[in-house]
């Protein structure tokens, strides 16, 4: 039982952090909106999010078949099977 509590805490940790970073994602585009300079920092930081996505897919690749991932992200299996080649 303790072990769900565990759990719960970290989902509501993940939840918060995950809208956070949400909100620092949408305000840095308004503001590359209005700087031309601004627009390569957030297609660097789109590249950085995309690069991440395949690092936690491989990781995610030791414990998980790549149709569980797969089905989590709403694509196909072969999808996953392709990003997440190291």
């Amino acid at each position: 039982m303790a072990q769900a509590h565990k759990r719960s805490e970290k989902t509501v940790e993940d939840d918060e952090f995950l809208a956070f970073a949400l909100r620092v994602v949408r305000a840095y585009a308004r503001r590359a909106g209005s700087d031309v300079e601004a627009v390569a920092s957030l297609s660097r930081l789109a590249r950085e999010a995309d690069a991440a996505v395949d690092t936690a897919i491989i990781q995610l690749k030791n414990e998980y078949s790549c149709a569980e991932i797969a089905q989590r992200l709403g694509v196909t299996r072969q999808a996953v099977q392709k990003r997440g080649t190291p």
